[in-house]
């Protein structure tokens, strides 16, 4: 029961920050990010990890809400819900730290991180194209922050490719 509160306060709180971010108009529209890459990197060998990323368009202060799912091959899975922020490298490069509430499940095979509740912080790199696609490479950090008495946390490097998308 516990862990249930603790999942809709999660989310409570990642939705009240995406909503607070949509109060003015950004420069960069919606976008649809697809990524692949390593899953626990430096614990662990041969672990695919693939994700899918919803970025909506950029708001006040630049911040951009997103929302995605991803996985690994061990089975484990998560769905997250936060914040991004670019920042411009010139005309072209955009170096974006992020945060996000996500929602964990192990699966059969994956790694215990202590609990459902998660959070995920990143930093991307990434080459945006004359069309408004971006080619990346991003590494992100999976844990608890402290929530449970065990948080092992987990670490991943991914390719990402996004493109312009309005649903």
């Amino acid at each position: 029961m516990r862990r249930g509160r603790q999942a809709a306060a999660a989310g409570a709180v990642s939705l009240s920050l995406m909503l607070a971010a949509t109060a003015a108009a950004g420069a960069e529209g919606p976008s649809l990010a697809l990524a692949a890459g390593r899953y626990d990197v430096g614990k662990r060998s041969g672990v695919a990890e693939a994700g899918v990323e919803y970025r909506l368009a950029s708001r006040a202060y630049d911040l951009v809400p997103v929302a995605g799912v991803a996985g690994n091959g061990d089975g484990a899975f998560w769905a997250y819900g936060g914040l991004q922020r670019p920042f411009r490298l010139g005309t072209r490069w955009r170096l974006t730290p992020g945060f996000a509430v996500a929602l964990y499940e192990a699966g059969s095979d994956g790694k215990d991180l202590g609990g459902v509740v998660e959070f995920r912080s990143s930093l991307a790199l990434g080459y945006r194209f004359a069309g408004g696609s971006t080619l990346g490479l991003t590494a992100h950090h999976l844990s608890n922050a402290g929530l449970y008495a065990d948080n092992p946390g987990s670490n991943s490097v991914v390719v990402t490719w996004s493109f312009p998308f309005s649903p």
